[in-house]
């Protein structure tokens, strides 16, 4: 039936994958900020530039996230997904890696912003797909708290990791939330054809 969970992924875990995929989207744009002080000793980034690349990073997704849904159901919402992770965690890594100016880092931002349109659609179809329907209050509670959860995340990442050991590193965490979290949704083919349905 309709808001039955699949037997290959229980709720629990459909809920879990979800929340895990709204905080790492959400993530960028709060580390960003978060950090913004510390990016300013390796080069030039100014309070307008943070706006820009914050901006940016919302516009794009604000822009996407409009034909995204229909993207979805043609291909699959997992594959999109799977998709917007991959470009979430390439812009996540470049900022670690090799950006060293501003420019760079709005252009990573703005990755991050495509990446969040493209799998925004596809988070709750997850859960309306595979959850059963007295249980989505609950797995909807926690997929609505993720974007608090990115900036309580965000603000403890400054004294706690980047710090101590340097702004960079968050950035390849925000890359890992995302990968664990669709990697907790492997083998939902079942949920697939279904949140399909529930993304229309």
């Amino acid at each position: 039936p309709a808001g039955e969970a699949p037997a290959s992924l229980s709720p629990s875990r459909v809920t879990l994958g979800a929340t895990g995929l709204l905080l790492a989207a959400t993530l960028p744009v709060y580390l960003i900020g978060a950090v913004a002080v510390n990016v300013r000793e390796d080069f030039t980034f100014t309070s307008e530039e943070l706006g820009l690349a914050v901006g940016l990073a919302f516009g794009i997704a604000a822009v996407v996230v409009q034909v995204a849904g229909r993207v979805a159901d043609r291909i699959g919402v997992l594959r999109s997904i799977r998709f917007s992770v991959a470009v979430l965690a390439l812009s996540m890594l470049a900022i670690a890696t090799v950006v060293d100016s501003a420019a760079g880092l709005i252009a990573c931002m703005a990755g991050a912003g495509l990446a969040s349109g493209i799998g925004s659609p596809g988070f709750s179809a997850l859960i309306a797909a595979g959850v059963p329907e007295g249980r989505q209050g609950t797995a909807f509670g926690f997929l609505t708290a993720a974007p608090q959860l990115a900036a309580f995340a965000s603000g403890l990442a400054l004294p706690l990791i980047a710090d101590p050991f340097g702004w960079r590193l968050v950035f390849v965490i925000a890359a890992a939330v995302g990968v664990v979290a669709v990697t907790t949704l492997s083998g939902g083919g079942t949920l697939d054809s279904r949140a399909r349905v529930a993304s229309r």
